[in-house]
């Protein structure tokens, strides 16, 4: 399966319309604060998850590391 990045920049891009929307951000200082870690995760397919306990074991495991 392909890792495809333009998930996570119109995810962020999402975040950034709705401050603007919502919240009337402008200056930098106005928008929240993002973190984004884009991580590669398997037990997904096209359709979606497809093994959610290794889902699961992947983002335990990643909070560990972060």
């Amino acid at each position: 399966m392909a890792w495809v990045p333009g998930a996570s920049a119109n995810f962020y891009s999402s975040l950034i319309s709705l401050a603007q929307k919502k919240y009337w951000a402008i200056q930098d200082t106005d928008f929240p604060e993002i973190l984004l870690h884009s991580i590669g995760l398997k037990g997904f397919n096209e359709t979606g998850i497809i093994d959610p306990n290794l889902v699961k074991k992947q983002l335990i495991s990643m909070s560990v590391k972060s």
